[in-house]
């Protein structure tokens, strides 16, 4: 199962370039992907890849994971020289536009608590201690935002769209 999941990660070997909005991530399965065809591509499906591998026993120190953390950082609203412009957050695609949940700003895709619980999940199992500045500045995104019985991080008519219908997947992903 390791050696399929490495041969599914969107990498050079599979003709994808550092660049690419998808380098380092993982999509649904199938067949290997090559570009253009992206498929579906997602912070959640790489989190769930990358703790599989830790749990397959693949070391931190494995290329896989440098490689994966392209993609997961670039999911996350986080600039070190911005603080004020990026929250700590993360959205859930680099390419699939319409599945970002909480929608966009007008400068970024809004950051939302199941993706950032899930960022934070990836970012763990890819060996990052939790006094990682990208660790704390989703965990602080979290608690800002936390609500008990939705997912936080939607507004508008969004809002009205997701934040129950995910509360179960945000309150395994955040604990």
């Amino acid at each position: 199962m390791v050696e399929y999941l490495r041969t599914q990660q969107f990498t050079e070997q599979n003709g994808w370039r550092r660049e690419d909005p998808t380098d380092g991530a993982w999509g649904m399965g199938g067949d290997r992907r090559v570009p253009p065809n992206t498929g579906h591509v997602d912070l959640s499906m790489t989190r769930h890849v990358l703790e599989a591998l830790r749990a397959g026993g693949v070391p931190i120190s494995d290329p896989t994971f440098e490689l994966a953390r392209v993609f997961v950082e670039r999911c996350q609203n986080f600039d070190a020289q911005l603080a004020d412009d990026a929250d700590g957050g993360f959205f859930f695609s680099t390419t699939e536009f319409d599945i970002n949940k909480a929608g966009h700003d007008g400068k970024h895709f809004r950051s939302y608590g199941t993706t950032t619980a899930d960022g934070i999940l990836a970012l763990l199992a890819m060996g990052r201690p939790l006094g990682d500045e990208h660790v704390v500045a989703a965990e602080r995104w979290l608690i800002r935002h936390h609500r008990d019985l939705e997912v936080p991080g939607f507004v508008g008519e969004m809002y009205h769209r997701w934040p129950r219908g995910l509360s179960f997947y945000y309150a395994s992903a955040s604990t």
